[in-house]
């Protein structure tokens, strides 16, 4: 691709001159720039979270579903997260809504990546891979 294209380089938006940069060079940086995007808005999901907590989200969830599947067992698991005040079934359904919570939010974001990368990969010229902006179209 021998065109020439001006594009931001950074927040200041200064130009700069794409020459003899091949196509794909400039679609592999923008999915780059496509992952942070989407990283972003994954880390928006979760933030509010440790990793720690998290590395157990799908400990949690089995736990709540086990106690869906069977409520008059012992959840020992599910028991010690309960705060004073608050039953296992309460905890069980907590658990199920925010993940059902999260794989709806996320789902939102990974239909956004797609459609982004599906865009890039179209792309046939270098000013149609500069054209894109991946910074647009995120629900959150």
């Amino acid at each position: 691709c021998s065109e020439s294209s001006s594009v931001p380089v950074d927040a200041d938006e200064v130009p700069y001159t794409v020459e003899n940069i091949p196509l794909a060079t400039l679609k592999a940086r923008k999915k780059v720039e496509l992952r942070a995007q989407f990283e972003a808005g994954g880390q928006s999901l979760v933030s509010a979270y440790a990793p720690s907590e998290r590395e157990t989200w799908a400990e949690q969830a089995k736990a709540a579903e086990e106690y869906v599947a069977n409520p008059s067992d012992e959840h020992p698991y599910l028991e010690a997260m309960c705060r004073t005040g608050e039953t296992v079934a309460d905890l069980a359904t907590l658990i199920l809504t925010n993940r059902g919570a999260l794989q709806t939010a996320s789902a939102a974001l990974i239909k956004v990546r797609r459609k982004h990368e599906a865009d890039i990969d179209a792309a046939s010229t270098a000013d149609d891979v500069i054209a894109l902006d991946v910074s647009s179209g995120w629900p959150f």
